[in-house]
């Protein structure tokens, strides 16, 4: 009995650890590279404002909205409540004039926010009652159309909204629980989590649906490079590369750990640098961050930013855990094979 006492007395609790690592409930340690700052519960979504600063969505069960993070001096600056809040954040405007969206989760609302003074000014889109299975999840402006579209996780639709005025201005069907979207001038893009695939709206004054892009399982982020769409495929450690013009994937890169890593690094979120040569690739399931160099005809791993503990998304309103946004270096990694597909 005395041994298991000690044993109990002397075993590691997850949390910070004395040398500056931190312990994981499954036992695995992490040191995340850079700085850190401590921000709400689930942190989602993430937003560079014109001056630089940086926007993050606290979207758990503690309270809901948005906090402004200045990384120069790594720490929060400013909240905003919200009564909900999720996926969904993005930023339009330059110059100090910015706009942002975000989604309003279970609420069925998309908040706008506008600069005030030294505040920002709220109003809201009431897409459905709070009754209704709707769930906002990922937003996506489309300046060049005057849009905003706003994904409805539950509804199996995405909604166009009024830039300006932010009514309603059509419901579209689309394939089952859509997670987010991207948009270029002409087109939209939805991630379909449910059934493996994207949906391709055109964009013209009366909104037409094209067939659906088979892309690969649990398909999640994504980002829009010219011709090329990049998917993140939560349900294989992969991220495939859409011709758009041809509707094909072209390629799909591992970027787990390892090559014959098992199902489990669930890349779920995805960011372009400025000059499109490289994608970052955030794996939830890993703790890290993956570095792809874009380069013609091929992507590659160049290697891992290690990054904090992370839990996985779900389709239904997420389960909240005190989290943290990083920034950091990129470290090597055992090199990664890449595939070729063809499907489309």
């Amino acid at each position: 009995m005395l041994a298991i006492a000690a044993a109990l007395a002397t075993r590691r609790k997850p949390g910070p650890l004395p040398d500056g690592s931190t312990l994981l409930p499954s036992g695995w340690r992490i040191r995340p590279a850079g700085r850190q700052v401590t921000v709400g519960t689930l942190p989602l979504g993430l937003a560079t404002l014109s001056d630089g600063s940086v926007l993050v969505t606290n979207n758990g069960y503690a309270e809901n909205g948005l906090m402004r993070i200045d990384p120069g001096a790594g720490a929060v600056i400013w909240t905003q409540p919200l009564a909900a809040a999720w996926l969904g954040l993005a930023r339009t405007g330059a110059d100090g004039h910015d706009t942002v969206l975000v989604s309003g989760a279970g609420m069925n609302r998309v908040y706008r926010l506008t600069p005030r003074g030294a505040d920002w000014a709220v109003d809201t889109a009431t897409l459905a009652d709070a009754k209704q299975q709707l769930f906002v999840a990922g937003i996506a402006p489309v300046p060049e159309r005057g849009l905003v579209a706003a994904v409805g996780n539950l509804s199996d639709s995405v909604y166009l909204l009024d830039a300006a005025t932010l009514a309603r201005r059509a419901a579209i069907a689309v394939g089952h629980r859509p997670y987010t979207a991207v948009a270029d001038s002409l087109h939209l893009y939805v991630s379909n989590w449910g059934d493996s695939s994207i949906s391709v709206i055109d964009l013209t004054d009366r909104p037409t649906t094209r067939p659906p892009l088979f892309v690969g399982p649990h398909p999640s982020a994504m980002a829009l490079r010219g011709a090329d769409l990049f998917v993140a495929l939560a349900g294989s450690n992969g991220v495939a590369r859409v011709d758009v013009a041809t509707g094909r994937v072209v390629e799909q890169l591992t970027v787990a750990l390892a090559p014959r890593a098992p199902v489990g690094s669930d890349p779920n979120a995805l960011a372009l640098a400025p000059d499109g040569r490289t994608l970052y690739v955030a794996m939830a399931g890993n703790n890290a961050v993956a570095v792809v160099r874009l380069e013609p005809g091929a992507m590659r791993v160049a290697g891992l930013i290690p990054a904090a503990g992370t839990r996985r998304p779900s389709p239904s309103p997420p389960t909240a855990r005190p989290c943290t946004w990083r920034t950091g270096r990129v470290r090597a990694r055992a090199p990664t094979r890449t595939g070729r597909s063809s499907g489309g």
